[in-house]
């Protein structure tokens, strides 16, 4: 079928991925390229934004990522859903008890900036509602999504348990504040505090603070898509 063309095209693993953004797939422009080095294979994802559920054979096995500038890859994991905005990474964590289901990846069209803004709050800030917070799931989290201060480990991270549509809603029907730009959110959400506990080995470690019902203050574009987190109260 022309759809499944479409959605996935796989092709023999080579020392290095395409960097040209612009490859298409039949005619669809590249989205993310995934490794699986021990199948010496790689999978390319064009930018279709449809949801693709993995076959057993690709299920859990890359450990790698390339995505291409303005897009945003989503993998569906055993225990959690992660975001990845542009960039390369390198040590995805996958295997039986965390295997991959499903795949997305899309390219925003329109004001890259905004859109840019807007993936890296869903890979900061974003987590699985089935998700629970934990110092593992810190530690693991803000290893895989690579959230650093210019290279370092990050003091704080916020992640917020919930729907992207609910986040959203804060920036569309919350409560503005007198600081320009930014809302109060009218219904509470589930997040967890991860804080840096000044260990930078083997990766960075954190404690985590788990929270059941917080209000959320988040930073907003003229899109009314949240960019920023502000704070929980």
């Amino acid at each position: 079928m022309m759809l499944f063309v479409l959605l996935v095209v796989l092709v023999e693993f080579s020392s290095q991925f395409k960097d040209d953004p612009l490859s298409s797939i039949e005619g669809e422009q590249i989205c993310a390229h995934l490794s699986f080095p021990y199948l010496k294979k790689k999978l390319s994802l064009p930018s279709s934004g449809q949801k693709i559920q993995m076959e057993l054979e690709w299920s859990g096995e890359f450990i790698s990522a390339i995505v291409m500038e303005g897009c945003l890859l989503t993998l569906w994991k055993s225990v959690d859903t992660q975001f990845y905005s542009s960039g390369e990474y390198p040590n995805i964590s996958t295997g039986p008890e965390n295997s991959v289901s499903a795949v997305r990846c899309s390219c925003e069209s329109g004001d890259s900036e905004f859109h840019s803004r807007f993936n890296d709050f869903k890979r900061k800030h974003m987590a699985s509602e089935s998700a629970q917070g934990s110092d593992y799931f810190c530690i693991n989290e803000i290893r895989n999504r690579n959230i650093t201060i210019r290279g370092r480990c990050k003091e704080k991270n916020t992640f917020i348990f919930a729907d992207i549509a609910r986040v959203i809603k804060v920036c569309t029907n919350g409560e503005s504040l007198k600081k320009r730009d930014l809302f109060k959110s009218k219904e509470r959400f589930r997040i967890t505090d991860c804080s840096y506990t000044g260990n930078p080995q083997p990766v960075c470690q954190y404690k985590a603070i788990n929270y059941n019902q917080r209000y959320i203050v988040l930073g907003c574009d003229n899109n009314k898509k949240p960019i920023h987190f502000e704070e929980s109260l």
